[in-house]
């Protein structure tokens, strides 16, 4: 599973770089993305979003095909693309907003062509603003939506997704889960968990600026929208990087068009050299971790409680075991069905009310006592690193067995 990620995380990175492809940039958008790929790594688990990613990558590629040479025939890959997307996650809507956003693109080109701006200027394309054909592959990508077990109920899930990490929607799951928690609001109270974030959105903006002479309505809206769904959780981060990465380099590549930024041959040797470098440092840092950490085969640290299961499973208690939704499906895997858990990851199947009552559990220690014995636990597995929310429960559960030892 880590191997097929990694393939489609990287098919992903080379579709977007074909994507805006100039040869003469080629080397450049290639370490450009090797980069992004190095501050994206964290956030490519092993999830559907990986496919997500390369269902992306293949819908902006057959876009800004058409909107260079007008192939009409790329433009059909979309309604088969859509229909696997849909089958793999609630992302699928994605498909759909992509193309929706370019159709939107064109129409700002077309209504802009005839006018004239002091500082800055509309990239036109024919074929970009060319709409009609859009329509027919829109309405087979919307109607490839409907081909799913679930049929139209499957239209739902993304708006419920939404609701899930919108804070003024989804409270409880948008502040208490550590993936759905705003981006901005991470910026704001730990901004060295990412630093890299401002610095590749100024990258991204200042792209813009020195193309503005031939700016891209279709482009622009597509960093906006992405930007919004980056800043709204950090689940989406993957999503916007990407995105900031095509557009960079596809602004990049309407100036080397232009021929303002035609380097001479010491200075594409000096880059070349210090991509080179850079890529080098980020392997040697890399292998550096990799010999601190124990072999791709085995567990993560700190994420599973691999010698607690052990005990239990060890160990013939009567009862159920109390624990932290991030090892409810470890212990699940390791103990069913000798013995039952209290929760897991799968967190809105119990539903919001179920997810408050744990928390506030967590928050005030002395409601855990009538939970026990409703539930009939008798063992206890929580952290006590790096999460710092489950302390004053660990705390009152260790007074309350040093006591009862004692007595």
């Amino acid at each position: 599973m880590i191997i097929v990620k990694g393939v489609f995380f990287c098919a992903a990175c080379g579709v977007l770089v074909a994507a805006s492809y100039d040869r003469r940039t080629l080397p450049y958008a290639a370490a450009f993305f090797a980069v992004l790929a190095y501050f994206m790594r964290y956030l490519v688990l092993v999830r559907p979003i990986f496919m997500s990613l390369l269902f992306l990558a293949v819908f902006v590629l057959a876009l800004e095909r058409y909107g260079k040479n007008g192939r009409r025939r790329l433009l059909w890959i979309l309604p088969a693309i859509q229909l696997a997307w849909v089958n793999v996650q609630g992302l699928y809507i994605l498909g759909p907003l992509t193309l929706l956003i370019f159709i939107i693109g064109g129409g700002v080109e077309l209504l802009l062509k005839d006018m004239r701006f002091r500082f800055i200027g509309i990239e036109r394309r024919a074929h970009s603003a060319d709409i009609k054909p859009l329509l027919p592959v829109f309405a087979a990508v919307c109607a490839a939506c409907l081909v799913n077990p679930y049929g139209y109920r499957a239209l739902v899930l993304p708006f419920v997704l939404y609701s899930r990490i919108e804070p003024a929607l989804a409270g409880v799951y948008s502040w208490n889960v550590s993936e759905n928690l705003p981006t901005w609001h991470i910026e704001q109270t730990a901004p060295w968990l990412t630093p890299h974030l401002k610095w590749l959105g100024l990258v991204a903006i200042t792209s813009f600026f020195l193309a503005r002479r031939r700016l891209s309505p279709w482009r622009l809206l597509l960093f906006a929208a992405y930007f919004y769904l980056g800043m709204l959780a950090e689940r989406n981060l993957t999503l916007y990087l990407l995105v900031l990465g095509h557009v960079t380099l596809a602004n990049a590549a309407v100036l080397v068009e232009e021929n303002k930024f035609m380097l001479p041959a010491a200075a594409k040797m000096a880059g070349l050299g210090a991509a080179a470098a850079t890529a080098l440092l980020v392997f040697c840092g890399t292998y550096a971790s990799w010999k601190l950490e124990p072999s791709i085969l085995g567990l993560s640290p700190f994420r599973y409680p691999v010698a607690a299961a052990d005990m239990l499973e060890h160990d013939d208690f009567g009862g159920n075991v109390f624990n932290s939704e991030r090892y409810g499906g470890y212990l699940i895997w390791r103990l069913y069905p000798r013995k039952k858990v209290y929760i897991d990851g799968r967190l809105v199947l119990r539903g919001r009310e179920a997810f408050r009552d744990f928390l506030a559990m967590l928050d005030d220690p002395s409601l855990f006592s009538a939970v026990r014995e409703r539930h009939g636990m008798t063992r206890a597995v929580v952290p006590t690193a790096v999460f710092d929310r489950y302390l004053p429960l660990a705390k009152a559960l260790s007074v309350s067995y040093t006591h009862l030892r004692a007595h």
